[in-house]
């Protein structure tokens, strides 16, 4: 199996691929960080957790394969978790297993869906969280909420670095009132006395987006307990840091959660398919057009999950795009009467500097003069379909030549064509 190097901002302690990461009906995810302040720490680098809605990964583009339950007393690595397992436990002394059934969430909750982390250490790092769902289920300790389809954090420290969470999925139970359902990530403070750290979340140049069922990201306090401890303040805390840059088009703070930190993009991040792209590992590529290009803030992670240079401008997310091309096809130097369409359609070619990127569903912005003799399009951005972007101008009112720019984020921006109306 291919084996993964983590940048020297990490202890050298690689956690697990999952790849059938569904948690329903109960509340703990497939990976379990179960540890107090001050006990073991989990690394997850290099990594693709996903979950079975997922295509299917070969062993041999895995860092490693976690198929069977493991249960260790230290950071886990490679060589502590080389056995077959659905679910490894980092289990430290400080925090007692979190029950189904009882606390947050009412009966059947299930929560985290890739990595349930009580109250302990977790770095995550170019690493991919993608199809994992947390669904609730039902008991007759009431209805069951579904939260964290990818992380659910419950008075641990969490730290995300160039991860991307993506097409992953919450839902409540159903027939029940007061069901929930939120957050690819679920950050919750929830405690009744001071012992357990508060929850901390810290997000440095990540995607988290296309979530089903619920919002991309929860911060959540809530100002009393409930469940068999209802009624009771909570003493807990928590806490989200946005560092570097990120991309979340929808997160929500709730009761006494606090945020710091620059605002992230609120944005489609046009993220393509979950495949092998070059590299160790499958990943979600950006598409020509993402507002990801470029838009991280520097670091010290080099390389992306697939251990391809990171340069220039660093992207958001586990995956740096080497960039496109755009080249004019259709639709130059032609002419038309004023106030009517051009015969034929303004076009471009997308090409991907590395060929096994894909260029398919990513978009390319036209952009006609603002005064003078000019032309209207029906829409300004166009959707890359057969590797190709076109639209049909309208010319304006106006008489005299003209051109056209098209332009997409990880390409430079070219004349796409020349039209002229140059009749009445």
């Amino acid at each position: 199996m291919a084996t993964t190097t983590l940048p020297s901002v990490l202890p050298a302690a690689p956690a697990a691929v999952v790849a059938a990461a569904v948690v329903a009906a109960r509340g703990d995810g497939p990976i379990g960080v179960n540890g107090g302040a001050g006990g073991p720490a989990a690394s997850v680098a290099g990594e693709v957790v996903a979950g079975p809605a997922s295509p299917e990964v070969p062993a041999e583009a895995l860092a490693l394969a976690v198929e069977e339950a493991v249960a260790v007393a230290a950071p886990l690595t490679n060589a502590a978790a080389a056995v077959a397992a659905p679910a490894a436990l980092v289990a430290g002394p400080a925090a007692p297993r979190h029950k189904a059934g009882a606390g947050y969430g009412g009966g059947g909750a299930g929560m985290g869906g890739a990595i349930f982390n009580h109250g302990g250490l977790l770095t995550s790092i170019n690493t991919t969280f993608v199809e994992n769902a947390a669904t609730g289920g039902s008991s007759t300790a009431g209805s069951g909420s579904g939260l964290g389809a990818a992380i659910f954090n419950l008075n641990g420290s969490v730290s995300l670095i160039h991860c991307t969470v993506t097409g992953n999925s919450v839902a409540g139970s159903t027939g029940y009132p007061y069901t929930v359902a939120a957050g690819a990530l679920y950050n919750l403070g929830y405690r009744r006395d001071l012992i357990l750290p508060p929850a901390a979340v810290t997000l440095t140049n990540c995607i988290v987006a296309n979530t089903s069922g619920g919002s991309d990201l929860v911060n959540d306090c809530p100002t009393i307990l409930s469940g068999d401890e209802a009624f009771r303040p909570n003493a807990g805390a928590a806490t989200l840091t946005f560092g570097g840059a990120n991309l979340i088009p929808s997160h929500a703070d709730s009761g006494t959660a606090s945020v710091s930190g620059p605002d992230p993009l609120i944005t489609d991040p046009l993220l393509g398919t979950l495949a092998d792209y070059d590299g160790d590992t499958w990943t979600c590529p950006l598409l020509p057009g993402s507002p990801a290009i470029d838009a991280a803030a520097a670091s010290a992670v080099t390389t992306d999950q697939r251990g391809l240079p990171r340069f220039g401008a660093p992207d958001l997310g586990a995956f740096e795009s080497h960039g496109f091309a755009l080249s004019r096809t259709g639709g130059d130097n032609q002419s038309t009467l004023l106030g009517t369409a051009f015969p034929s359609p303004l076009s471009v070619t997308v090409t991907a500097a590395n060929p096994l990127e894909p260029v398919d569903g990513g978009s390319v912005a036209f952009s006609t003069p603002a005064t003078g003799a000019s032309a209207t399009l029906p829409s300004a951005t166009v959707t890359i379909a057969g590797g190709t972007a076109s639209v049909t101008a309208t010319a304006n009112a106006t008489l005299g030549s003209y051109t056209v720019a098209a332009g997409t984020a990880g390409a430079p921006e070219i004349d796409s064509t020349s039209p002229t109306s140059p009749r009445r």
